[in-house]
Order: structure tokens, then C-alpha cells, then sequence
């Protein structure tokens, strides 16, 4: 009780400290107490490795501090080289143009720019590939808008998008090249192992007209090899984790964590707009309820469960408000 009551207290802090500034300000703080936090965090899970440790690989563990990454073979998507690969799907406006004096590999990348007002979706089309026994798509993109401005993943194996598999949005920051990376592990084999179109969708609510590179899509296979002792994993200690995530504000959105663990306390920080006071949770709550630090007003539609490696969300605005960055600071058992 005690350790949650101070994490608690912890996360208060941090929300109070930076709660009244103006948003850019408030997201620079935010940002550089981030920072610290990671920093200091990794100077505590310094450790000294006995020599007589066994290792075991684990496809479906969370990658944590410690892990030791192996990659299999890439499956190439689409290398982007060649422009005409992509095509509308969604939208109306859009030009779709060869990029060689701006790429990460290759001869070039494919530059998109969507008009203003639309969500609008682009795909690449080629002959199926099998992407069963893969668990991660990875794609550089790069975008000019500063704010609010995330692509949407998908797959498919048909040219029909309800009947695609949606990976989710993805927080880019601007003006550089992002590797980002989708988890396609809980999507079946069978819906994999024969795809056709990767797309992305974007919702450009901006003012003005927006641009995509996107270059080198590819999906890939990992696994974690963990030290291990007659009693179990080696715990890295502190279970502390600092993050972001995208909202959609979509009811029971599941936030997952890299980290083992059920979560003990969380605290939630809206990136940017307004009604952005920090929420809290901590496992001595009523269950389904967090709290407004703001205020203390109970809330039903914030945090609403928590789970080993996940929390879920509600439609609250200050914790999952569409294509909102949202920062997150959170403890686990």
C-alpha cells in the first residue's frame, strides 16, 4: 500500500508541475521529465550477469530491458523504388509521385501528399506474399505536418478494406524518417498467408495539404532470448515504464505494455489541445473507476481495466481522444 501511495503521489507530481503551462511548453516539460525518468531508470537495471545463467527463447513474451533481440529473415513488402506500385483506394485530391533526392535504401522512396478535410487511404499492390510466421511490419515514413497527422496501417489479401486487417495508428514525428513498426503477431496465419495490398490511411484535419514518404515496407520475424535461473526469469528492477500511444477514441481501446506485469498505477497526459489534466489509477481504485487529478472528480469512462501487460480504455477525452498523442507513466507489479 505504501508503494502505491507513493508512486501515486510520484505521478501527481509530474502532472501538477507541468498542468496550467501553455501546450508547448507543457509538452516540452512532459517531454524532458520523460527523458529523465528513462535515464535514470537505465542506470538502475545495470546489472553483473553470473556466468552459469541458461537462456531459453520466448516468441510471445514482451520485449523488456535485458532482452537479447534475434531477427529472422526479412520479407520484402514493397521496396518503394517504383512509384506506380501505390494507388488510391480512399479519397479524392491525392498525388502519388516518385522521391530520389529523399530516401532511407534504394533508388528512391514514394511521396503521397493528401489534400485537407478527408480521411484517405493508399495501397501498394502486388502478387501475395505469405507473411504467416511473421509477427511485425515494418515501414520509414515522413511527414511535413507538425501535429495530429498519423498513419493507419492494414493488410489484406483481397482489394475489399472491411475486409482487411487494421494494425492501428502509429505517432510519427515530423520532418524525419520514422522506422515504424506494427505488430501483426495476433493476426491469424490464415488471414496472412496470401496478402495483397498494404495500405495506409491517414485523416488530415490540418488546414492544408500534407505529404507522406514512405519507403521500404517489410515484414519480419523476432524473438527475445532471456537469462534465466533455477527460479525463474532474472527480474530487471524497476517495473517502471514511460511511453506514448495515439488514441482513437473508440470504447475498450487496449493500450499494450513492454513490460511484464500488471500494472499498480497509472497516469495519463493528453499531448496537446485543450481539457487536458492529467487522469490516474492505481489498483486500490474501485474497479472500472480512475480519477481526474484535477479536481478528483471519479471517472467510469478513463481507465477502465488492467490486465498482465495491457490497460483498456474508455472515450473519455483526456485519455483517448482521436489521433491525440498521449503520454503515459506507469508502474507494474
Amino acid at each position: 500500500m505504501k508503494k502505491i501511495i507513493s508512486i501515486a503521489i510520484c505521478l501527481v507530481f509530474i502532472s501538477a508541475s507541468v498542468y496550467g503551462a501553455s501546450t508547448k511548453q507543457r509538452l516540452q516539460s512532459i517531454e524532458e521529465r520523460l527523458q529523465i525518468i528513462e535515464e535514470v531508470l537505465e542506470q538502475m537495471v545495470q546489472a553483473t550477469i553470473p556466468t552459469d545463467l541458461d537462456i531459453y527463447q520466448d516468441v510471445s513474451d514482451p520485449t523488456e530491458l535485458g532482452d537479447i533481440r534475434i531477427t529472422g529473415a526479412l520479407t520484402e513488402i514493397d521496396d518503394c523504388d517504383v512509384y506506380t506500385t501505390w494507388t488510391v483506394h480512399q479519397g479524392t485530391g491525392i498525388m502519388i509521385v516518385q522521391e530520389t533526392g529523399d530516401k532511407v535504401e534504394g533508388t528512391g522512396s514514394v511521396k503521397i501528399t493528401f489534400p485537407t478535410g478527408q480521411y484517405a487511404i493508399v495501397h501498394a499492390e502486388f502478387a501475395a506474399k505469405d507473411l504467416s510466421g511473421n509477427n511485425l511490419i515494418r515501414c520509414n515514413i515522413k511527414t511535413d505536418n507538425t501535429v495530429g497527422f498519423y498513419p493507419r496501417a492494414y493488410i489484406g489479401e483481397d482489394d475489399t478494406l472491411g475486409n482487411w486487417q487494421d494494425l492501428g495508428v502509429k505517432f510519427i514525428d515530423p520532418l524525419v524518417w520514422n522506422d515504424l513498426t506494427w505488430n501483426i503477431s495476433a493476426v491469424s496465419d490464415a488471414n496472412k498467408d496470401a496478402v495483397i495490398r498494404f495500405a495506409l490511411g491517414v485523416q488530415n484535419n490540418t488546414g492544408s495539404s500534407r505529404y507522406l514518404k514512405i519507403d521500404f515496407a517489410r515484414a519480419y520475424k523476432y524473438g527475445q532470448v532471456k537469462a534465466i535461473v533455477p527460479d525463474g526469469v532474472i527480474q530487471l528492477f524497476p517495473k517502471f515504464y514511460v511511453g506514448t500511444y495515439v488514441g482513437t477514441g473508440d470504447d475498450n481501446l487496449q493500450i499494450n505494455i513492454p513490460r511484464k506485469g500488471t500494472p499498480s498505477a497509472i497516469l495519463i497526459l493528453k499531448g496537446g489541445g485543450t481539457d487536458n489534466a492529467g487522469v490516474i489509477w492505481t489498483s486500490t481504485m474501485t474497479a472500472g473507476n480512475s480519477q481526474q487529478i484535477e479536481g478528483g472528480t471519479i471517472l467510469t469512462t478513463g481507465i477502465k481495466s488492467v490486465g498482465d501487460c495491457y490497460f483498456t480504455l474508455g472515450t473519455y477525452a483526456r485519455v483517448n481522444s482521436a489521433y491525440q498523442m498521449h503520454f503515459i507513466a506507469m508502474w507494474a507489479d
